[in-house]
């Protein structure tokens, strides 16, 4: 595998979830850029699934949460997906209702993945995680 190149993700926030200017290349997600690295380590579809719907549920919270007005994904040689952004809040799991509209991210990554942790650094944190069954 390739060495683990960042995808950088730029958003206004005056329209959430409008996010363009990844690695130059218009109109790519970093959904679809993540799945493209499981993909192409011969990982099964069901598992580029999930992969997809945990880097949109963490990169969602980037979205929402974050202070600046970028945020980075990349996967690691370990199929370790980490998801930085200018934020030193650490997220927490919530208790969503069913009729909450928001809650559910972390309790998502928390159900599909092996775990997950949170870095602090200098600019921000990452939140990293590995989907289930993901070597």
């Amino acid at each position: 595998m390739a060495s683990p190149e960042w995808v950088h993700a730029y958003f206004d926030r005056t329209a959430v979830g409008s996010l363009t200017g990844f690695c130059g290349e218009p109109g790519t997600r970093p959904t679809g850029r993540a799945r493209g690295v499981y993909a192409g380590q011969g990982v099964e579809t069901g598992l580029c699934d999930t992969c997809e719907s945990l880097v949109g549920e963490v990169a969602a919270n980037a979205v929402v949460h974050a202070v600046g007005d970028a945020f980075r994904v990349r996967v690691l040689s370990s199929l370790t997906v980490e998801v930085w952004d200018e934020a030193y809040v650490v997220p927490r799991r919530r208790v969503a209702t069913p009729d909450s509209e928001s809650g559910r991210g972390l309790e998502l990554v928390h159900a599909l993945a092996d775990g997950y942790q949170v870095r602090l650094g200098r600019y921000g944190k990452a939140v990293c995680f590995r989907p289930a069954g993901a070597w």
